[in-house]
């Protein structure tokens, strides 16, 4: 299995490009991939994580990803407020989204990393700084889990209309030009091009281990009722960026209980209803539903 996280701000497109490359990847393989996010604040500029992962048999493991092969930085801002190399196994690659030379900067021992100065196409490309699918690109020419071909399927099924062209234009500019090679000029124009071997004595971090004494649940009732319980904490829903959500077909379930267990907001009762204050509409629920007693439908404006 392969293993990739996505760091971004909010409004930069990172779960978008995992959900890409997912898609593009079993349209590439015929196999199976999984892409979801996770959120700190619901804002505009806040860091979001995007996980994708790849397989050739099918995923049953929905949990965050702790340790990735690859993983992708859209904005090097983000190089200075969080740990970007927290969960790299030994041997995982690096790709960063920068104009600045970043070959004496220290790095996490075992992690090869590379740069590119993906806002600069998307500027002159897209006409703003959303570098996402350029940087997909990038993740693709390098590591071959996909193609032009496949990632351009990816963008006409999933983006609006007025973005499919342009992304198309981006992702086939930028995996040419890295698969091809950087003449001089662009080399000086993207920093430090090509992959560079890691600096500095940091270590890699260890997948987090479970707390003394932690044993798994035994039956339903021990498992945690998930954020939205009555905690009093909250002071608002689902932050209005959902687009879909999911329906119960109650004639159809049988309280198998699976969408129950694995929503990861957990805002799915014993009854099978569900918190719309809360869901964020992954379709997860749907997804795994045995039944299809759950579908996603298009939410009212």
């Amino acid at each position: 299995m392969i293993q990739i996280k996505w760091l971004a701000r909010g409004g930069q497109g990172g779960f978008t490009a995992s959900r890409l490359l997912g898609l593009a990847a079993v349209k590439k393989s015929g196999g199976y991939a999984q892409a979801f996010p996770t959120f700190g604040p619901e804002r505009r500029g806040a860091p979001v994580y995007g996980f994708t992962r790849i397989d050739d048999k099918p995923i049953r493991d929905h949990s965050q990803i702790y340790s990735c092969d690859y993983a992708v930085v859209l904005d090097e801002t983000l190089l200075d407020a969080i740990d970007i190399t927290a969960g790299m196994a030994a041997g995982g690659t690096l790709f960063i989204n920068t104009a600045l030379d970043y070959s004496g900067r220290k790095i996490a021992k075992g992690v090869k990393w590379v740069t590119y100065n993906a806002s600069l196409d998307a500027m002159r490309i897209l006409g703003r700084n959303i570098a996402n699918t350029a940087m997909m690109a990038v993740l693709a020419a390098h590591t071959g889990l996909t193609d032009p071909d496949a990632m351009e399927a990816a963008v006409r099924e999933s983006l609006p209309k007025n973005q499919i062209d342009p992304n198309i234009k981006i992702i086939r500019e930028v995996y040419e030009k890295v698969r091809g090679g950087y003449t001089e000029a662009e080399t000086a124009a993207n920093a430090s091009s090509g992959e560079k071997a890691a600096a500095g004595d940091f270590k890699v971090k260890d997948k987090p281990v479970m707390a003394a004494g932690f044993r798994y649940p035994a039956t339903e009732k021990e498992l945690p009722l998930g954020p939205s319980c009555q905690a009093g904490i909250f002071l608002e829903g689902n932050a209005g960026w959902r687009t879909r959500i999911p329906v119960v077909d109650h004639q159809k379930c049988i309280k198998c209980m699976i969408c129950w267990t694995l929503c990861p907001d957990g805002v799915i009762d014993r009854n099978i209803h569900i918190d719309l204050n809360f869901c964020k509409g992954c379709g997860l629920c749907a997804h795994e539903c045995p039944r299809k007693a759950i579908v996603m439908t298009e939410e009212a404006k």
